[in-house]
C-alpha cells in the first residue's frame, strides 16, 4: 500500500476446538459456512494502489480452504465534512469457471499459482498451497478488501508444530517491496 512494504492483514490458524480458522489480527473466522472477511482502515485508509496476496501453508489434502467473491473497493469523499460520494468497486473476481483449472486463468490473478478454481470457487489444500497474487488496482481514497471464505473441515487443520497450517492475507499499498 502506497510504496510501503507488504502489510500482514491476518494469519488464520485453527482454534483449540477445531471449529474455525481464526485471524490473529482481527479475530475474523473461517468456518465450514461461508464467511465474509473485511479489511479496511489502517494501511488501507489513504491508499492510492492496493494489491492482495493470500499465502496458504497447509499440510494435508483434506485441509481445504475455498475463497470466492474477492473485491477491492474505494470510498470517494467530498468536502470538509467527508461526505461519502460513492463506493466504487475497482476489482472483483467470482471464480465462476465451469472447469476445474488453475486459478491463473482468473482475470484478477497475476501470474502462475498452484491454487485451483473448482466448482466456481478458488481452492487451496496441502497439495496446491502457496501464494496467490492478485493484480494491483488503483484506488482514490480509503480502500476496503472483502473476501468470502470457508474451510469445510476446520478440525483437520493443525495449530502449530511441524504440520502447523496457516492462511495469511497480505496487502501491498502503492507498489513497494
Amino acid at each position: 500500500v502506497d510504496n510501503s512494504q507488504w502489510e500482514l492483514l491476518d494469519t488464520f490458524t485453527v482454534n483449540a476446538d477445531g471449529t474455525a480458522l481464526v485471524g490473529d489480527t482481527t479475530g475474523q473466522t473461517i468456518t465450514a459456512d461461508s464467511q465474509t472477511l473485511t479489511y479496511s482502515g489502517g494501511v488501507l485508509e489513504n491508499a492510492e494502489t492496493v494489491q492482495l496476496v493470500l499465502d496458504a501453508d497447509i499440510s494435508a489434502s483434506n485441509e481445504e480452504i475455498f475463497v470466492d467473491n474477492v473485491e477491492i473497493s474505494e470510498t470517494i469523499w467530498t468536502g470538509a465534512t467527508e461526505t461519502v460520494v460513492e463506493e466504487n468497486t475497482v476489482l472483483t473476481e467470482t471464480f465462476d469457471s465451469s472447469w476445474n483449472v488453475s486459478a491463473s486463468h482468473a482475470d484478477a490473478v497475476q501470474g502462475h499459482t498452484g491454487w485451483d478454481m473448482r466448482n466456481g470457487k478458488l481452492q487451496t489444500d496441502g497439495c496446491d498451497d502457496g501464494g496467490i497474487l492478485f493484480r494491483e488496482v488503483a484506488v482514490d481514497g480509503p480502500a476496503t478488501i472483502q473476501i468470502d471464505a470457508r474451510a469445510p473441515n476446520p478440525g483437520c487443520f493443525e495449530n502449530g508444530g511441524w504440520h502447523g497450517d496457516t492462511l495469511e492475507m497480505w496487502a501491498l499499498v502503492d507498489g513497494a517491496d
